[in-house]
């Protein structure tokens, strides 16, 4: 009887043992840093992922973690527009936020080419510098 559950438990786990995976998407990352002096002027910066291609963006992040005197007014990420491609916003901060990060619902996201990507950022002017990270999420189309 062992010799049999033996051989049973052997066939099971080579049955399963062979079964195909699914393959997981992997999901990529690339932080930028930024920085500036606030002058009463929407502050715009532009970026790029260097995956070549297009991509699947999922997310982002803002990260301030150099805010001046009276904090931000907003700052956003967005895609650039492309010929025959509008801009889609990723990740907004709104007026005193230090931190807001944003996903796509599971199983969506948005379309990237190499056109790239904005971060703009609006601060009262006088009020001093800023730092910010910024973090966008992505996988290979």
């Amino acid at each position: 009887m062992t010799a049999f559950l033996r051989n049973l438990v052997f066939c099971i786990s080579f049955v399963i043992c062979v079964l195909p995976a699914e393959a997981a998407t992997p999901v990529q990352s690339e932080t930028f840093q930024f920085s500036g002096v606030c002058n009463g002027n929407q502050q715009l910066n532009t970026f790029f992922i260097t995956t070549p291609g297009a991509v699947t963006v999922i997310g982002g992040d803002i990260s301030i973690f150099s805010n001046p005197q009276g904090g931000i007014d907003f700052a956003y990420v967005a895609t650039l527009p492309a010929s025959g491609i509008a801009s889609t916003e990723l990740v907004n901060l709104g007026l005193g936020q230090t931190h807001v990060r944003s996903f796509f619902p599971s199983g969506t996201g948005i379309t990237a080419f190499s056109n790239g990507f904005a971060f703009s950022l609006s601060c009262n002017p006088g009020a001093g510098a800023w730092s910010a990270l910024v973090t966008v999420w992505f996988t290979p189309t």
